[in-house]
Protein backbone atom coordinates (compact mmCIF):
# COMPACT_ATOMS: atom_id res chain seq x y z
CA UNK A 1 0.00 0.00 0.00
CA UNK A 2 1.65 3.13 -0.87
CA UNK A 3 2.01 5.84 1.84
CA UNK A 4 0.48 9.08 2.01
CA UNK A 5 1.37 12.71 2.15
CA UNK A 6 -0.09 15.17 4.35
CA UNK A 7 0.14 18.66 5.39
CA UNK A 8 -0.12 19.34 9.00
CA UNK A 9 0.60 22.94 11.19
CA UNK A 10 3.23 22.98 13.57
CA UNK A 11 4.31 26.02 15.97
CA UNK A 12 7.03 27.34 13.94
CA UNK A 13 6.23 25.95 10.39
CA UNK A 14 2.83 26.40 8.56
CA UNK A 15 2.93 23.37 6.94
CA UNK A 16 5.40 19.84 7.07
CA UNK A 17 5.24 16.96 4.59
CA UNK A 18 4.63 13.76 6.78
CA UNK A 19 4.45 10.20 5.69
CA UNK A 20 2.76 7.59 7.22
CA UNK A 21 -0.94 6.44 7.70
CA UNK A 22 -1.35 7.47 11.54
CA UNK A 23 -0.51 10.94 10.59
CA UNK A 24 -3.77 10.94 8.56
CA UNK A 25 -6.27 11.04 11.06
CA UNK A 26 -5.16 14.43 11.96
CA UNK A 27 -7.24 15.75 8.48
CA UNK A 28 -10.20 16.38 6.96
CA UNK A 29 -11.47 13.71 4.42
CA UNK A 30 -11.98 16.50 1.73
CA UNK A 31 -8.22 17.61 2.19
CA UNK A 32 -7.05 13.87 2.04
CA UNK A 33 -8.62 13.36 -1.15
CA UNK A 34 -6.80 16.70 -2.72
CA UNK A 35 -3.44 15.48 -1.61
CA UNK A 36 -3.39 12.50 -2.69
CA UNK A 37 -4.60 13.08 -6.30
CA UNK A 38 -1.08 15.62 -6.09
CA UNK A 39 0.80 12.96 -5.00
CA UNK A 40 -0.40 10.72 -7.77
CA UNK A 41 -0.39 13.19 -10.66
CA UNK A 42 3.01 14.75 -9.49
CA UNK A 43 4.84 13.06 -7.53
CA UNK A 44 6.83 13.06 -4.39
CA UNK A 45 9.16 15.58 -5.24
CA UNK A 46 6.79 18.03 -6.52
CA UNK A 47 4.84 17.65 -3.35
CA UNK A 48 8.44 18.17 -1.40
CA UNK A 49 8.71 21.39 -3.63
CA UNK A 50 5.41 22.47 -2.36
CA UNK A 51 5.68 22.17 0.55
CA UNK A 52 9.08 23.61 0.97
CA UNK A 53 7.24 26.21 -1.20
CA UNK A 54 4.47 26.60 0.75
CA UNK A 55 6.97 27.09 4.30
CA UNK A 56 8.92 30.05 2.31
CA UNK A 57 5.84 31.91 1.76
CA UNK A 58 4.89 31.57 5.26
CA UNK A 59 7.97 32.52 6.48
CA UNK A 60 7.56 35.24 4.09
CA UNK A 61 4.34 36.23 5.41
CA UNK A 62 5.05 36.05 9.24
CA UNK A 63 8.47 37.99 9.13
CA UNK A 64 6.24 40.66 7.23
CA UNK A 65 2.95 40.54 9.93
CA UNK A 66 5.55 40.63 12.19
CA UNK A 67 7.19 43.78 11.19
CA UNK A 68 3.94 45.29 10.80
CA UNK A 69 2.63 44.38 14.25
CA UNK A 70 6.20 45.63 15.87
CA UNK A 71 5.57 48.66 13.64
CA UNK A 72 1.96 49.32 14.92
CA UNK A 73 2.89 48.24 18.15
CA UNK A 74 5.52 51.25 18.58
CA UNK A 75 3.15 53.26 17.16
CA UNK A 76 0.58 52.55 19.88
CA UNK A 77 3.02 52.52 22.57
CA UNK A 78 3.62 55.96 21.56
CA UNK A 79 0.58 56.89 22.08
CA UNK A 80 -0.15 55.66 24.83
CA UNK A 81 2.81 56.73 26.35
CA UNK A 82 1.53 60.09 25.09
CA UNK A 83 -2.11 59.75 26.60
CA UNK A 84 -0.24 58.58 29.83
CA UNK A 85 1.68 62.08 30.16
CA UNK A 86 -1.51 64.05 28.97
CA UNK A 87 -3.01 62.22 31.48
CA UNK A 88 -0.35 62.52 34.26
CA UNK A 89 -0.22 65.93 33.63
CA UNK A 90 -3.65 66.84 34.15
CA UNK A 91 -4.17 64.84 37.22
CA UNK A 92 -0.84 67.16 38.42
CA UNK A 93 -2.97 70.38 37.69
CA UNK A 94 -5.95 68.82 38.94
CA UNK A 95 -4.45 67.97 42.44
CA UNK A 96 -2.75 71.25 42.61
CA UNK A 97 -5.68 73.15 42.26
CA UNK A 98 -7.55 70.43 44.66
CA UNK A 99 -4.82 71.57 47.24
CA UNK A 100 -4.77 75.57 46.81
CA UNK A 101 -8.66 74.83 47.29
CA UNK A 102 -8.00 72.91 50.28
CA UNK A 103 -5.47 75.71 52.02
CA UNK A 104 -7.81 77.99 51.35
CA UNK A 105 -10.57 76.35 53.01
CA UNK A 106 -7.92 75.72 55.89
CA UNK A 107 -7.36 79.16 56.35
CA UNK A 108 -10.98 80.15 56.80
CA UNK A 109 -11.79 77.27 58.97
CA UNK A 110 -8.55 78.50 61.24
CA UNK A 111 -9.65 82.39 61.04
CA UNK A 112 -12.99 81.30 62.53
CA UNK A 113 -11.65 78.97 64.76
CA UNK A 114 -9.47 81.64 66.29
CA UNK A 115 -12.13 84.00 66.38
CA UNK A 116 -13.97 81.07 68.66
CA UNK A 117 -11.35 80.62 70.97
CA UNK A 118 -11.04 84.56 71.76
CA UNK A 119 -15.03 84.39 72.04
CA UNK A 120 -14.67 81.43 74.57
CA UNK A 121 -11.37 83.00 76.48
CA UNK A 122 -13.48 86.10 76.94
CA UNK A 123 -16.51 84.34 78.31
CA UNK A 124 -14.42 82.29 80.57
CA UNK A 125 -12.83 85.09 81.95
CA UNK A 126 -16.33 86.86 82.91
CA UNK A 127 -17.40 83.41 83.98
CA UNK A 128 -14.17 83.49 86.42
CA UNK A 129 -14.91 87.07 87.73
CA UNK A 130 -18.53 85.53 88.98
CA UNK A 131 -17.37 82.59 90.43
CA UNK A 132 -14.55 85.00 92.46
CA UNK A 133 -17.12 87.27 93.75
CA UNK A 134 -19.47 84.66 94.60
CA UNK A 135 -16.72 83.35 96.67
CA UNK A 136 -15.57 85.84 98.40
CA UNK A 137 -19.26 86.27 99.57
CA UNK A 138 -19.80 82.88 100.74
CA UNK A 139 -16.30 83.02 102.48
CA UNK A 140 -16.91 86.65 104.20
CA UNK A 141 -20.36 84.59 105.01
CA UNK A 142 -18.66 81.65 106.58
CA UNK A 143 -16.46 83.86 108.61
CA UNK A 144 -19.14 86.36 109.80
CA UNK A 145 -21.35 83.63 110.84
CA UNK A 146 -18.45 82.01 112.36
CA UNK A 147 -17.11 85.44 114.15
CA UNK A 148 -20.78 85.60 115.39
CA UNK A 149 -20.91 82.20 116.52
CA UNK A 150 -17.43 82.71 118.93
CA UNK A 151 -18.71 85.94 120.64
CA UNK A 152 -21.83 83.61 121.57
CA UNK A 153 -20.41 81.09 123.10
CA UNK A 154 -17.55 82.94 125.24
Amino acid sequence: MPRAACFRFSARRAYFLCWGRHQQETFFAGHREVFRGILRKLGHGVADELVDWFNTVDATYRSDLRDLFQGQFAALRHEIEQRFAAFDAKLERRVGELRSGLREEMAGLETRLSHRIDGLRVDMHGMETRLIRWMVAMWAGTIGTMIALLRLWR
